[in-house]
């Protein structure tokens, strides 16, 4: 296998290097979602300075190593960490984007337009699970068996979602936004509408996330997140 420090050092060689290509296109892939939590990560970033900058794109990096299993020493990282920490929590809601005055789309809508997605990109049928609201996908992506649960409320995010891709973790903890700190799967700006529009750039997520996953699992020859 490949040492601990060389995996290490390839995962967060590779997740810097696909943020700055994010970043080079002005986060397009991210800045598209409607997402107001995600919305705020990309406008904060964007305007930090140089120095910022590359803080977080360090502490990004590190922190998807982490979640592969690969943890990094505090003492060395503490300048990111605390970076990193800061911009989560300092960084305002950018209330620019958010478009006031317009009606959110139903959840009703928004399951149905999601299980219209779902059953074309899986062929399956949504499992209903024993906690309130969460739903569940199943099906393939690359020969790869990829479940997604959706998690709708009638409250502030009416869709959120996380992935368990079999190949390499166990939980449902995995998101595209997570993997490059740019929010955590929350979509809490669809309006009304835009169900199918939304479902849409669900299923283009879903399937980057998945891409970008087993490209992480195949550099470093590992086969499972902790």
């Amino acid at each position: 296998g490949i040492p601990l420090k060389d995996a290490k050092a390839r995962i967060i060689e590779y997740v810097r290097k696909r943020f700055c290509e994010f970043e080079s296109d002005g986060f397009s892939i991210f800045a598209r979602l409607p997402s107001g939590n995600t919305a705020r990560y990309v406008c904060g970033f964007m305007a930090l300075p140089d120095a910022q900058k590359d803080l977080i794109r360090d502490a990004i990096a590190m922190r998807s190593a982490q979640w592969w299993g690969y943890p990094y020493d505090y003492r060395s990282a503490e300048p990111c960490v605390k970076a990193f920490d800061e911009f989560t929590r300092m960084t305002p809601f950018p209330w620019d984007v958010v478009r006031h005055g317009e009606k959110r789309a139903p959840v009703a809508q928004i399951r149905k337009a999601a299980k219209l997605m779902f059953g074309q990109l899986f062929g399956c049928s949504p499992v209903k699970s024993l906690e309130p609201g969460d739903w569940f996908y199943s099906g393939a992506i690359t020969a790869t068996p990829v479940v997604v649960r959706i998690r709708y409320s009638t409250r502030m995010t009416p869709l959120s979602y996380g992935m368990r891709i079999n190949e390499v973790g166990d939980y449902y903890s995995f998101t595209l936004e997570n993997l490059f700190g740019m929010g955590l799967g929350d979509w809490d700006n669809i309006m009304l509408g835009e169900e199918d529009q939304a479902c849409a750039l669900l299923r283009d997520t879903i399937l980057t996330g998945v891409s970008e996953c087993l490209e992480i699992s195949r550099i470093v020859g590992k086969n499972h997140i902790t």
